[in-house]
């Protein structure tokens, strides 16, 4: 669930997230469904909930495609505020993955992933560590990322009206731990 404020007033958007660490595949002969379980996962969602941004796309460095090699192409893109992608809605990505920025862009329905929205704070890998001093007190290096299931929501405002307390920016929300 996630609570939105647009114009002065709240709203409530109710997401369900798969925190089972499997992904479907497709049906089998037999129709039964084929699965495949991780048990050391890296999912992301996206959600657009900033006011004044009618279509966002989430991207990786320089405007790459979030999904990367995965079949899921439409997770982060064109996203409307407060319409999340309920069918297949992750992007997922593996533990030797190099570092990586998210980054936004302000597109539109038949341009992605459209123009960069300089004025939002790019998102740095190092992002998804929870707490950096747990491998610094062992003198171990950072990894890229931990693994988890993580949602990557865009929140406040864009263009006029907005403030530096109001300011449109990315927040990340791990839902395990």
């Amino acid at each position: 669930m996630v609570v939105c404020r647009s114009v002065g007033a709240a709203k409530v958007l109710i997401v369900a997230n798969d925190l089972s660490g499997s992904v479907y595949l497709g049906a089998e002969d037999d129709a039964t469904y084929s699965r495949n379980q991780y048990s050391y996962f890296f999912f992301k969602r996206f959600l657009n909930l900033s006011a004044g941004n009618p279509y966002i796309t989430f991207t990786q460095s320089n405007g790459q495609s979030s999904a990367g090699g995965n079949d899921n192409a439409n997770a982060g893109v064109n996203l409307q505020p407060g319409f999340p992608l309920f069918e297949r809605p992750y992007v997922s990505s593996t533990y030797t993955q190099k570092a990586f920025e998210i980054m936004a862009y302000r597109s539109k329905p038949n341009v992605v992933p459209g123009i960069w929205a300089s004025d939002i704070e790019v998102l740095k890998s190092e992002a998804f560590i929870a707490d950096k001093t747990l491998y610094q007190k062992v003198g171990r290096a950072l990894p890229v990322q931990e693994p988890g299931i993580y949602t990557i929501g865009l929140i406040g405002q864009s263009g006029t009206g907005s403030t530096p307390a109001n300011k449109a920016r990315m927040i990340i929300i791990k839902h395990n731990k």
